[in-house]
């Protein structure tokens, strides 16, 4: 069990889908729950199910029914911080007890699975300035420090760990739009397309059209300015190389 903390847009969730992949042999065995999404207590229903004889009582619940179809897998509960404080109690319950007992009165473990909770109430600067990793300002603190100025100590005692996800640097972006990039030349063979460009000449231009989004606006970037100009021109009839 992990507590991801850090920016937006720095690889949390990423990071959750690759150990889906890495572990349990395909990114569909990762449950990404929105928990921007569970702002109210009863919400918890949608995760469980309902009891019988309420409503919505024939819908198994999101969580339930992921591990009666996948029985394991990540399960990563994005963005802590917007959750109703009743969701973070049920949580707990599955951190303590790695067991979950559905609407209808279900038992069913979560042991075989990798649980990440998210939050994004760390910036940078919160980092540098409580002397994370910065002896010589002041007296170094723990993650645990840092982060018990959000949540309770008993919830992040619940954990495995907690990692903290600093900021991406321009060298970090350069490195994520690199691989992207292949992934979307790879689209382009598949169909029987070459692209002939210069590399660098092409991942200056896309930073630059990088508006401060992280990781996230990578992929956004390459698909406005490189492949689907290049998709345009496949369509429109023209000669492409």
């Amino acid at each position: 069990t992990f507590l991801f903390a850090g920016p937006t847009g720095v690889g949390k969730t990423e990071l959750g889908r690759i150990l889906a992949r890495e572990f349990y042999g395909s990114e569909d065995r990762l449950l990404l729950v929105d928990l921007a999404e569970y702002t109210h207590s009863a919400t918890a229903s949608r995760l469980i199910g309902s009891a019988p004889g309420l409503v919505g009582h024939d819908n198994p619940g999101l969580l339930a029914e992921f591990l009666h179809e996948a029985g394991s897998g990540v399960i990563l509960f994005d963005e802590l911080e917007k959750a109703h404080p009743d969701i973070r109690d049920f949580l707990l319950g599955i951190l303590d007890n790695g067991r979950v007992r559905t609407g209808k009165g279900e038992l069913l473990s979560t042991r075989g699975c990798i649980i990440i909770v998210t939050t994004n109430v760390l910036a940078q600067d919160d980092l540098i300035s409580k002397g994370f990793g910065f002896a010589a300002m002041e007296e170094k603190r723990t993650t645990q420090d840092i982060l018990g100025g959000h949540f309770p100590p008993e919830f992040l005692g619940r954990f495995d760990d907690l990692i903290l996800f600093r900021s991406l640097t321009r060298k970090d972006l350069r490195a994520i739009a690199n691989l992207r990039l292949d992934e979307a030349l790879t689209r382009f063979e598949d169909q029987g397309v070459r692209v002939d460009f210069d590399r660098e000449t092409l991942l200056d231009y896309l930073l630059e059209k990088l508006e401060g989004s992280g990781a996230r606006g990578v992929q956004r970037v390459i698909e406005r300015y490189f492949s689907q100009p290049l998709a345009g021109q496949m369509l429109a009839g023209d000669e492409v190389h």
